[in-house]
């Protein structure tokens, strides 16, 4: 049986999955699996171990974060096992923040969900109840521009309203809506780092953190980054989009393959979770050093 929990109200739709999340610890203990699609390892472990079994013989438990978030390649090997899921005992949650448009898996995910659970996020006012009774649980309080800037984030970018929300409640303050960073933003410290200009990648790291971005966040970016520098340089490049290619095998020409290697095996010993609290003062060291 399938589940699909979508929508812009990302705080109704956490508060269903954490649900699921106490019943599968009740029903199938160690036996179930947690996904985040957008962490490329996470996804591609998944992804490669979708052909067999759970230790309960015929019953999958899996709950699914951003599944549009995969791979071309990914999606379609996920996309096959739909109808299996959707007929035999599985129990499997799927969790996207919004309602991709067009997008072709998450139709099928639709179309195979015994359940779909939209969670519209509605008007500020509407939802004012909710951010005053989550403020005083807890013990937070917002300044008037605050409030203000908040407001602004539901309007243009529900996304976000939530995440700066939560940042809130863990004791932050609100971004000004100035402060966005584009994409290509994110993505110029790898760029810097392929040029081999440590000063500037540097410098592109401390903006980040300025500007609030976690160390995990611009981590997973930049280790993207370096595995399609390691790919380009190998000629692997047949699943990546033709400008990200082309950028990569351009960049790919300052460094020699081992030396390629050696960084994406140095950034993958960084994802052991038991050293992440040294994350952003060995990533820093990596881009001084490398």
């Amino acid at each position: 049986m399938i589940y699909l929990l979508y929508g812009e109200n990302t705080s109704a739709s956490r508060r269903v999955l954490e649900k699921f999340l106490e019943r599968f610890r009740r029903e199938a203990e160690a036996g179930w699996k947690y996904v985040n699609c957008e962490d490329e390892l996470a996804a591609e472990e998944f992804i490669q171990g979708l052909g067999s079994r759970s230790l309960f013989g015929q019953k999958d438990y899996y709950i699914i974060k951003y599944p549009t978030a995969l791979s071309d390649a990914a999606r379609e090997r996920l996309g096959a096992v739909l109808e299996r899921w959707a007929k035999d005992a599985s129990v499997v949650v799927f969790y996207e923040r919004m309602a991709p448009a067009k997008d072709k898996l998450f139709a099928d995910i639709k179309k195979y969900a015994a359940k779909a659970e939209e969670f519209p996020l509605g008007s500020f006012e509407k939802i004012l109840p909710l951010i005053r009774d989550e403020l005083s649980r807890h013990q937070r309080s917002l300044a008037p521009k605050e409030g203000e800037q908040l407001r602004a984030w539901h309007d243009e970018n529900p996304e976000r309203f939530w995440s700066e929300f939560e940042k809130v409640l863990l004791g932050g303050n609100v971004s000004e809506r100035s402060s966005v960073i584009s994409p290509n933003e994110l993505f110029s410290l790898g760029d810097f780092w392929a040029k081999r200009e440590r000063s500037r990648a540097f410098l592109a790291f401390e903006k980040l953190r300025e500007r609030g971005f976690e160390p995990d966040n611009i981590f997973r970016a930049f280790l993207w980054h370096v595995k399609n520098l390691n790919l380009a340089a190998r000629g692997k490049t047949k699943d990546m989009k033709p400008f990200v290619a082309q950028k990569a095998r351009e960049q790919a020409r300052n460094f020699n393959e081992d030396e390629l290697a050696d960084a994406y095996e140095s950034l993958l010993l960084m994802s052991d979770p038991r050293g992440r609290d040294m994350l952003e003062t060995r990533l820093l060291h990596f881009l001084l050093t490398s």
